[in-house]
């Protein structure tokens, strides 16, 4: 196409721009999640208000609601109730309906909530003047004040809101240009302007009430509320403030969430912020008062004690949490400040010693204590059930109360003892309730007790808890009715409590009767009124049990409490609002005088409430709280003597953490005279009082004390009743409740249990014939006291059993009480049994003796029947046996019809090259008994067995290790000789577990060489157990770090189907995620016996190689194990063999693990090696080792003692020692034959890794019992005076302590040692793999990993030594998904795909990537924008509106040649200044307008160039003030018109106010106003310079930044006003007589003047950069201009062309 169109208005172009996509509609529409939050969050506020409004209407006439105007309190919340319901107006798709109702209804709504909050305060203010004498206020107090404010306040916003719908009502529109992919279906406003003055007269109503009641926010507070209300308006205001600014920023239906989240914040603070203090007041605890009396009762005791901290006294500073975890916190932090600020991690101000803190009462309120107070190691004493589950944390908190598992076992021996096994439990919902369920529950089923049904009571902590539990009461309420079980555990504490009240007001209990169960609470709980339960009945609590914290009488506390009284109480802020609350009345100074009328005395007496208010005796809380202070005093104490005044610098210089070793062992007497003990753990060791509660009907009750559990006393002691003296609920007629699931079974009959029912619910069926049962609720058995024939029938070890047990049940019911079964229990009897039982237990000991002889004689007679014969052995003082993989065969099955022995199933096949593990062994050996400075007088030996890849093998060899090494004889160590010392081996992970299991039952040390450790813990499980090698997982993250290092991202993996193979996977594939690299491919191996089984159908074979040859990944990672590997090359050899390809064009770049080696097995000889040719593999660290390649030069394969080397020689040379006629092989040995020339695959002659970590090992045993050796004087000694050292009488396990700290350097130069797993503290060597035609190769050490370096150090690798695949041409090869994402783009997953598969799009407009592979483009910085191919940031070019552009130059012309015009009139005035038309103009207002006029024209001067701070100063606001003056002085001439006109008329006073001094005082006044507001403008927000980088692209825009755009529109705006008055005045006076009259060209002008200035704003917002500053340039211009020429240009056109007309007689004549 030869040019591009634009898509139409419903339509936006995509990506490539090459098709018009249709715009999706959006809105603010309830299918949406943000839609149905909002929604959801209306409805819960509207409900939660409407619950207030509940409260308030139930306590009408409360003092707190009568206080603050009932009417008022309704109609806010009822309007703020509509608030939170308008908002749903805000949510759907917009209609006519719904936009014109929006905004209005709002509107409206909340201007009757926020002018009762004015009426509120207003009142509040009244109220506190009418109580002055004299005052006049008493006729405005009243309700019609408080209405007449709402009604007229209101009726202003409706009025507003009339308008708007009546002149330009709102209206669903469509915007399709605010969101380039979307149509926004939106209401309009109509009218902007209209909406704005809405929200304009609600603000003005806020910052109104605001202002109030801020002033009357310190009236007394018997009156005010003011102080909510304040800040509910700060709020308020603050939500509304920041609306507008997020309203005009935002686009679609964001613009509408924003102001719907404006809503719902604004009138949740006026909900929150007023209504919460008086909710919490009407629902205040007034129990809870008493602790904090038991705490002062406490600190005056001790400061009246001469005896205890003389000198010092003690305070204390209570706070109430409000059950808030703000609170809490905020209370903590306040703790360690002043009372007035406090800064976290700071102690500012500090002024009081705080030695401890003493709360709270529910587990939460301690823990969100503790975790604050714990950080400054400040004591915290906690009278909750808050258990420390980690000792590393909360170690500065003591438990008042004992742990609930104490309580738990207390519950368990009550329910027992009244045989209660069907109890049902009630618990708080919350952490520490679920905790009780799950304790008791496994308690209980411990002691055979069950729940009859477990619920959870809902915590009513706000009051938007009560709307979702309502279902869940009933459900508790039917669960209590409708229950068998009379006994019921409730458990929570003090909120609980409240709830459980509320939850069995709600029942319908049975009246006099209650609910017919027996209550069993815990220590936490307790019955604690309420003002909302005042009239609330507690009879349903008669008799219940109640476990408390243990409490004796205080002496003097009843006095205490006695002598309390409102005033005498100084500094307690809790006195009056309890007493208020509990005696209903108030105080003249108080919110609260409660349900009547009454006033508070003050000598009301405490001792007269009933108890659920207040109780006289001291609470087991109390009681705690009590002690707690005393324990802090007596620590203090302790810790620092004060006996002088000059001892209190060292009260001045301790820290409370000093406290707590003496609080960790504290034991004192308090004045009860009781023993209180602190124990280590932090608990008081008081115990728990059991206690029965009798209610009356008056609502008082009483506390019995019936028990006490005490877990610290001696056994029998712990639980203690007095069943005697219980009182039981009424409906059980003091007869002892059952709590059962069903009746017990009489006798005769056995339990049978229900099925899907509990263990305690169970049918009774009758015994069977021949079986009785003696007691209720037994099985039934057989009766074999008399019975004889049924004696005869048994066994001699059951009948043993049965009379023992017989004998016991009739010796415990003799002591006990009388049975009629034990009557013929008599003497004779007796004595007869216990002959009968000593007859019995002698014969079954003979028989036990007689069967150990013959078992032992069996198992040291046993002989070992599977002998192989490969094994090498070496005679030794100590001996270190070995476990190798020299074979791999298939044994044949056994047959289980005759005696295993050593056959296989098929010839052996030799893997030759570890055979240099035996041999790097043999030669470390060798070494050490040659060395006379390493265990000098002893010889080491060593036993090699092969496993030959068994388990089956593994386990005999091993056990070979322990027996006569011709016996195998397992748990025993039949005439063994030699004295094994350790264990090398084995070869991998399967084969080192299987050992390790054995020896690690004779703590035997194994050292392992495998790579891969076993699936469990080997420092747990398995301590006997070293591995020569490092760990397993720093191999996963050195093939990590590899692939990393060569962006190779795109590998497939290669893993044996087994157990090992899974966890190599399970162990890699998380890593190699972490890291962004993917798995193209994972195939697994079988073992090769499958391989071969599968051979004739090819199965298996073509699976793998086919993805080597298909797969786009250039990378394999293989699991190199020995038969993961051999049968890799086995399905490779075939496919290649099939298929004719040549191996080496597989192309592909091997990464293997450190299993990995060139081992080829004997039928693997023909195998080519070519195809892995640049193979990188992880490598056991190995050295060269001298002496190692001549030990293996000398090898002679005629060595008896090596059972390998013989079947090593034949299988590697292919050549027989004797050949028969039935050999395939026709090569007879020689034993001449070198093995330096074989080819690697088959052996090495250099050291492998494998054989260097066993040669470490042997060393390191050595060096071991070396170290051993030395540790000790006295063996010292013994060596040298004996010929053999004593070492030969060690034990294996003897060795493990030096083998664990062993650290030496072997002969190679490596440091060798354990880590603490027991591993091998080295790193792996990185090999890359050079093969030859000749199946040699070469290794090249390419690389380390040292997992000791530093994190990014950990690889180091010499890429240049690396020689790759010949296929790649020494290349770097890359393996990635997919080509790399060019510059400009950016990757896009693709779906379905890996995240390394993905494809390239553009970067979007603004964005771009300047690298290759970006995940996401990146933004320019400010200073720069991207270019065309969005692949590089160029920096932006400064621009401004120069002198050096034409534009500048034009304007400063055009300034420069006005300004000159303009003077030139002023010369044209004064050369003609007595001429009759420059006196008629007023020659003083003329010349004040000239001069302002040159002065606007030179003042544009000031907005070219580049923008200065002084410039920008100076810019707007000389500008508003010349032109202030300007337009002032054209005021004052059309005022003068005026004046001079009426001055004519007969019997005028208008000739007084001619002259000079009505125009200087117009003059100066409205330019006064404008030097005010400038002078405002720069106080507050000056202009300064700025630069704008958005606005353009390309361009940074110097310009002048207005500070305050609100008083640049200020300025504006006033200079328009001047104008529009001038304008009307002088259009008004037009048509006055022209002798007098120039207000038709002051009307022309003005005209000008406004259309310019009203035409500047749309052009001025529009515009960018130095094209505004041209606007603003242009708009000053014409509007002098147009004041210049239409005022002056007809008055100098006379005087210069047509002075004839300037005469005096002509200036007088009229029209």
């Amino acid at each position: 196409m030869n040019d591009c169109y634009g898509c139409t208005e419903d339509k936006y172009p995509n990506r490539n721009k090459n098709v018009c996509v249709p715009k999706n509609i959006t809105f603010l529409s309830y299918g949406e999640s943000l839609g149905i939050i909002f929604a959801s969050l209306a409805l819960s506020f509207a409900l939660i208000t409407f619950l207030v409004l509940g409260i308030f209407v139930k306590h009408h006439n409360s003092p707190i609601v009568k206080a603050n105007n009932r009417d008022l309190t309704y109609t806010l919340l009822i309007a703020l109730s509509l608030c939170f319901f308008s908002v749903l107006l805000f949510i759907g798709k917009p209609r006519n309906v719904i936009c014109l109702l929006r905004q209005t209804a709002f509107g409206i709504i909340f201007s009757v909530a926020v002018s009762c909050i004015l009426a509120k305060t207003i009142t509040v203010v009244l109220a506190f003047m009418v109580t002055k004498p004299g005052s006049k206020m008493k006729k405005w107090m009243g309700k019609r004040m408080a209405s007449t404010t709402v009604f007229s306040c209101s009726l202003i916003q409706a009025a507003i809101c009339t308008i708007w719908l009546a002149t330009s009502p709102p209206f669903p529109r469509a915007d399709m240009h605010s969101s380039l992919e979307a149509i926004v279906l939106e209401c309009h406003e109509g009218s902007v302007t209209i909406f704005y003055c809405a929200l304009g007269y609600m603000g003005c109503l806020a910052v109104m009430s605001f202002l109030v009641a801020f002033f009357a926010r310190k009236l007394p507070s018997s009156f005010n509320e003011a102080k909510f209300i304040t800040f509910s308006m700060l709020i308020f205001c603050s939500v509304w403030l920041t609306f507008v600014p997020a309203y005009l920023s935002s686009k679609g239906k964001y613009m509408v969430a924003v102001e719907i989240f404006s809503i719902l914040s604004s009138s949740a603070g006026l909900l929150v912020c007023i209504f919460s203090p008086k909710c919490y007041i009407i629902v205040a605890v007034t129990k809870n008062y008493q602790p904090v009396l038991a705490l002062a009762f406490a600190v005056s005791e001790i400061n009246e004690n001469l005896q205890l901290l003389p000198n010092v006294t003690l305070g204390f500073h209570i706070f109430d949490s409000y059950f808030s975890r703000r609170r809490i916190y905020h209370i903590a932090m306040e703790f360690f400040s002043t009372q007035h600020r406090f800064v976290p991690n700071y102690k500012c101000g500090t002024q009081n010693h705080l030695i401890g803190v003493i709360g709270g009462l529910g587990s939460e309120t301690s823990r969100s204590l503790s975790d604050i107070l714990d950080i400054y190691k400040l004591p915290q004493f906690s009278y909750s059930d808050f258990e420390i589950r980690d000792k590393s944390y909360h170690l500065s908190l003591y438990h008042l109360l004992p742990y609930d598992v104490h309580q738990y076992k207390g519950i368990a021996q009550l329910l027992l003892h009244f045989k209660w096994m069907w109890v049902g439990l009630l618990t708080m919902n919350s952490e520490s309730g679920d905790s009780f369920l799950r304790n008791t529950e496994a308690t209980f089923h411990r002691y055979g007790i069950c729940p009859a049904f477990m619920k959870k009571i809902p915590q009513l902590i706000y009051f938007d808890d009560i709307l979702n539990v309502e279902a869940r009461w009933d459900e508790i309420l039917t669960a209590i009715k409708e229950s068998s079980a009379h006994a019921v555990v409730i458990y929570g504490d003090t909120v609980t409590m409240l709830t459980f009240k509320v939850l069995l007001h709600a029942g319908e209990a049975e009246p006099g009767k209650g609910f017919g169960k027996v209550w069993i609470l815990t220590a936490q709980l307790d019955l604690i009124a309420v003002t909302l339960h005042s009239d609330w009945d507690i009879e349903p609590f008669h008799g219940a049990l109640a476990f408390t914290a243990h409490s004796e009488e205080v002496p003097g506390f009843q006095e205490f409490l006695q002598h309390a009284r409102p005033y005498s109480a100084k500094g307690d802020n809790f006195i009056q609002t309890l007493w208020e609350q509990v005696f209903h009345c108030s105080f003249l100074n108080s919110n609260y005088d409660g349900d009547t009328e009454k006033a508070c005395t003050a000598e009301e007496r405490l001792e007269s409430l009933p108890a659920p208010y207040f109780e006289m005796s001291m609470t087991g809380h109390s009681y705690s709280i009590y002690n707690a202070v005393y324990a802090l005093a007596k620590a203090a104490d302790s810790k620092y003597t004060f006996r002088s005044e000059s001892r209190i610098m060292m009260w001045e210089n301790m820290h409370p953490w000093q406290l707590h070793p003496v609080l960790q062992s504290l034991t004192f007497n308090n004045s009860a005279g009781e023993t209180v003990v602190l124990n280590e753990d932090g608990e008081f060791t008081m115990g728990f009082d059991i206690t029965n509660l009798i209610t009356f009907p008056n609502k008082s009750f009483v506390r019995m004390k019936i028990g006490k559990v005490n877990p610290w006393a001696s056994s029998g002691d712990d639980f203690k009743i007095d069943a005697d003296s219980i009182v039981w609920p009424r409906s059980f007629n003091q007869v002892v409740p059952l709590s059962l699931c069903n009746d017990n079974c009489h006798l005769g009959y056995q339990k049978k249990k229900k099925e899907g029912k509990p263990f305690c619910c169970y049918d009774c069926a009758p015994c069977p014939n021949g079986k009785i049962s003696q007691e209720t609720d037994t099985g039934c058995d057989f009766l074999v006291f008399l019975d004889s024939s049924l004696v005869t029938n048994i066994s001699l070890q059951t009948a043993h059993l049965r009379e023992n047990i017989y004998m016991k049940r009739c010796i415990f019911r003799r002591i006990g009480k009388m049975h009629t079964k034990c009557a013929i229990c008599r003497m004779p009897v007796f004595a007869m049994m216990m002959v009968l039982l000593l007859v019995l237990f002698l014969c079954r000991f003979l028989q036990h003796l007689q069967a150990t002889r013959v078992a032992h004689f069996a198992m040291c007679t046993m002989s070992d029947l599977f002998q192989i014969p490969y094994q090498y052995s070496t005679h030794g003082d100590l001996i270190i046996g070995g476990i190798t993989t020299q074979y791999d065969s298939l044994f044949k099955t056994p047959s289980f019809r005759e005696q295993p022995t050593a056959m296989f199933a098929d010839q052996l096949m030799a893997m030759t090259k570890h055979y240099q593990h035996v041999l790097s062994l043999a030669f470390a050996v060798k070494q050490i008994n040659e060395n006379p400075r390493i265990l000098p007088n002893v010889s080491l030996g060593f036993y090699i067995y092969d496993n030959f890849l068994s388990t089956r093998m593994t386990h005999q060899n091993t056990l070979k290790l322990l027996s006569n090494q011709n016996r195998i004889v397992p748990n025993y160590i039949c005439n063994k000789r030699d004295n094994l010392i350790a264990v090398i081996g084995g070869h991998n992970a399967e084969i080192s577990l299987h050992m390790a299991i054995i020896l690690g039952i004779y703590k035997i040390p194994q050292i392992a060489y495998s790579v891969l450790a076993p699936t469990i813990n080997i420092k747990t499980n398995l301590p006997s157990s070293y591995r020569m090698v490092p760990s397993e997982t720093f191999q996963y993250t050195g093939l990590v770090l590899v692939l990393l290092y060569f962006k190779w991202v795109w590998i497939a993996i290669i893993a044996s189907d087994d157990d090992k193979g899974e966890k190599f996977l399970h162990a890699l594939l998380p890593m190699l995620s972490e890291h962004e690299i993917c798995t193209a491919v994972i195939e697994r191996t079988t073992v090769l016996s499958d391989v071969l089984e599968n051979f004739q159908t090819l199965e298996g074979i073509f699976g793998i190689v086919s993805s080597l040859t298909t797969s786009n990944s250039k990378v394999y990672i293989v699991n190199a194990e020995l038969q993961t590997i051999s049968c890799l090359k086995w399905q490779i050899y075939v496919y290649t063999s099939i298929k004719e390809m040549n191996e080496v064009s597989l192309g592909k770049v091997w990464i293997l693990t450190a299993h990995w080696d060139f081992t080829t097995e004997t039928f693997h000889r023909d195998f080519d090696i070519q195809v892995f040719q640049g193979a990188l593999s992880l490598a056991l660290h190995s050295n060269e080792v001298l002496g190692f390649r001549e030990f293996l030069q000398e090898l002679s394969p005629n060595s008896p003692k090596d059972g390998f080397l013989k079947l090593f020689w034949e299988q590697t040379f292919n050549c027989l020692f004797s050949i028969s006629p039935e050999s395939e092989v026709d090569h007879r040995c020689t034993g001449e034959e070198k093995l330096e020339s074989l080819p690697g695959t088959l052996f090495e002659m250099s050291m492998t890794g494998q054989s260097y970590s066993i040669y470490n090992a042997v060393h390191a045993i050595a060096h071991a019992l070396h170290t051993m050796s030395l540790s000790s004087t006295s063996k010292l000694q013994r060596a040298v005076m004996q010929s053999k050292w004593n070492l030969l009488n060690v034990q294996p396990w003897e060795l493990h302590t030096f083998l664990k700290s062993i650290s030496f350097n072997n002969t190679a130069g490596d440091l060798v040692s354990f880590d603490e797993n027991g591993e091998l503290a080295a790193g792996l060597d990185i090999i890359n793999w050079i093969t030859f035609p000749n199946k040699s190769f070469l290794r090249v050490k390419v690389g380390k990993l040292d997992p000791q370096s530093l994190q990014g150090q950990k690889l180091s690798m010499n890429e240049k030594l690396i020689t790759w695949h010949s296929s790649f041409n020494q290349i770097l090869p890359v393996s990635v998904c997919n080509d790399k994402c060019s510059p400009g783009y950016s990757k896009r997953k693709k779906e379905g795909e890996p995240f390394c598969c993905y494809d390239c799009i553009l970067c979007p407009e603004g964005k771009i990537s300047e690298q290759t592979d970006m995940d996401a483009c990146t933004e320019c910085s400010e200073d720069y924008y991207c270019n065309e191919k969005q692949d590089q940031c160029i920096p932006k070019v400064t621009t401004y509106l120069s002198y050096h552009e034409p534009l500048g130059i034009t304007l400063a012309l055009s300034s420069v040649a006005f300004a000159l015009i303009t003077a030139w009139v002023i010369r044209i005035f004064i050369k003609n200044w007595d001429t009759p038309i420059v006196k008629a103009s007023n020659r003083r207002l003329t010349h004040i307008l000239l001069v302002s006029l040159l002065l606007c024209f030179l003042c544009a001067l000031l907005f070219i160039g580049q923008p200065q701070r002084v410039t920008c100063l100076l810019r707007q606001t000389v500008l508003g003030i010349v032109f202030a003056v300007a337009i002032s002085s054209v005021l004052a001439k059309t005022l003068n018109v005026v004046l001079a006109f009426m001055a004519t008329r007969p019997g005028s006073r208008m000739r007084k106010w001619m002259g000079e001094k009505l125009t200087s005082v117009v003059i100066l006044s409205c330019s006064s106003i404008q030097a005010g507001i400038c002078a405002y403008w720069l106080s507050t927000s000056p202009p300064y310079p700025d630069t704008d980088k958005q606005s353009l692209k390309g361009k940074i825009i110097l310009e002048c930044n207005e500070g305050s755009v609100s008083m640049f529109y200020c300025v504006l705006g006033y200079m328009g006003f001047l104008a529009i008055v001038s304008f009307l005045v002088a259009y008004l006076v037009r048509k006055l007589p022209d002798s007098f009259n120039e207000a038709k060209f002051i009307t022309f002008s003005m005209l000008v003047f406004c259309s310019v200035w009203s035409s500047f704003i749309p052009a001025y917002l529009s515009t960018k950069g130095k094209y505004t500053t041209a606007v603003e340039i242009f708009s000053i211009f014409s509007s002098s201009a147009g004041l210049l020429f239409c005022i002056f240009c007809p008055k100098c056109y006379i005087i210069v062309f047509r002075p004839d007309l300037n005469r005096k007689q002509l200036m007088r004549r009229t029209k």
